[in-house]
């Protein structure tokens, strides 16, 4: 009887304490503040307001070479059906600079894209967040990746060549360093291993002297009735002559140079590491430069757009539905709960009060197995999560009325309750996998909720009330 009791205060505590990190959460110091470092839930744009965005094909005209920045040949459907599809990768890998403090709150999850095929003109919803400019203004990057000739612009390698950019660091005695490390595919290692082994090789000092000293020592005997003044003009004619070989290339992202340089050995691998700075300890300036590097990384692992756009449309449009309104229909929500729960333990005495208690911990940890899968918290999944509580609630009364003592008929009953919802967990997961968010956002949490309802009955409810 005391073993009993024993386990039974055990799993009531294991439910006080998952409902107190649920309802409110766990606190740690971070600087002078108090910070809950569990994960909040993700609202959607239609309850936190969104930002109406706009790309429009520019029309600007480039003023080096006078001509637009976007020929009449390249506006075509196909180009318009790639950039949308270039900026929608663009969204979904951008949740990866969420491990950043100055991106924690980035939300790019739960957008709406469209493409006028006629214009070419893009229209986007995000939600807003203080990281929406920061995802803005990277989406109309062009991310041209180019390495050309420093003098004439040749272009040798561009996006086509590239197969991976990373954001790397390595760490010395002087400090961290970070590297944007671009790895080429095989034609592009190719290309770039013939130019650092040839015309694009640093040229050692020690063969500029050499031929220096064999150009002055031709001229001088050649030349014996010349003075040394004659000499010596043409010695500097011919050292001015050997500096001018020297060719390099520049490495372009975006329209921008980044780095002009010559090989000082053969690049045979394929992989330029590029250095964001110089050796630091500080780690904010270190955090800085991983996130500028991850976002250029990024930027070019998606592709470059094949148009340069503009944002001619930049506006917050908020929500017609305030928190507090979502507030008060939860409060409602909870007392008819409540009340209901009352009801269980007053029909059903002491397991009535077990079954009301697992209830309580049953909503805890739907709370929270819902922040950590990501599911989008809309009008409409917040009723879906109403509904897995009240079909939650009619499954804990009809285990109540099971004979706990023969286990055997209680696994039938069991089972066949299960059998029961399978017609609501089939028709989450079509809502799941549809491509609409407030559908699929629905289809989520009937997901997880049904799910949770199978497990937890049987491992917790179950126990408490036996």
């Amino acid at each position: 009887m005391k073993r009993n009791k024993l386990k039974l205060l055990i799993k009531i505590l294991a439910i006080i304490v998952i409902c107190l990190i649920s309802f409110v959460g766990i606190y740690i110091q971070n600087l002078n503040t108090m910070k809950n470092v569990v994960k909040d839930y993700a609202l959607s744009k239609d309850l936190t307001g969104y930002r109406q965005i706009i790309l429009e094909v520019s029309d600007e005209v480039d003023e080096d070479t006078g001509e637009s920045v976007n020929s009449d040949e390249s506006k075509t459907a196909q180009n318009y059906e790639l950039a949308k599809s270039i900026i929608e990768k663009r969204l979904s890998d951008m949740t990866q600079l969420s491990g950043f403090e100055e991106l924690k709150d980035i939300d790019v999850e739960d957008y709406s894209l469209s493409l006028d095929k006629q214009t070419g003109k893009i229209y986007l919803q995000i939600p807003e967040t203080t990281s929406t400019d920061f995802v803005v203004s990277n989406l109309q990057e062009t991310a041209n990746f180019e390495i050309k000739d420093s003098k004439d612009g040749t272009v040798y390698l561009t996006n086509n060549d590239l197969k991976k950019a990373e954001s790397v660091y390595n760490t010395t005695e002087n400090g961290t360093i970070v590297y944007l490390e671009l790895e080429l595919n095989k034609n592009g290692t190719e290309i770039l291993k013939n130019l650092s082994e040839n015309e694009y090789a640093t040229i050692n000092e020690d063969d500029t002297t050499e031929n220096t000293t064999e150009n002055t020592t031709e001229n001088t005997t050649e030349n014996t009735t010349d003075d040394s003044v004659s000499s010596e003009e043409e010695s500097t004619e011919s050292e001015e002559e050997t500096e001018t070989t020297q060719k390099e290339i520049t490495l372009s992202i975006s329209g921008n140079d980044i780095i002009t340089t010559s090989f000082d050995t053969p690049i045979t691998d394929g992989k330029i590491d590029l250095s964001m700075n110089s050796a630091t300890t500080d780690t904010d300036s270190i955090l800085g430069y991983m996130q500028s590097t991850t976002t250029i990384a990024i930027l070019l692992n998606n592709g470059a757009l094949p148009l340069t756009y503009t944002v001619t449309e930049n506006q917050y449009v908020g929500t017609d539905i305030s928190m507090d309104v979502i507030g008060n229909v939860i409060i409602i929500v909870a007392v008819i709960f409540v009340i209901l729960l009352i009801y269980m333990a007053i029909s059903k005495k002491s397991r009535g009060l077990l079954a009301a208690l697992s209830f309580i911990g049953f909503t805890a940890l739907y709370l929270l197995l819902i922040r950590y899968t990501n599911v989008v918290i809309s009008l409409e999944s917040i009723v879906g999560g109403i509904i897995v509580l009240f079909i939650n609630y009619v499954f804990s009364l009809k285990l109540l009325k099971i004979d706990t003592e023969n286990k055997k008929l209680y696994n039938k009953e069991y089972l066949n309750n299960v059998i029961k919802l399978l017609p609501a967990f089939i028709i989450s997961i079509v809502f799941t996998l549809t491509k609409w968010t407030y559908l699929s956002s629905f289809g989520m949490i009937m997901f997880w909720g049904i799910i949770l309802i199978v497990v937890y009955n049987i491992l917790v409810t179950r126990n408490i009330v036996d």
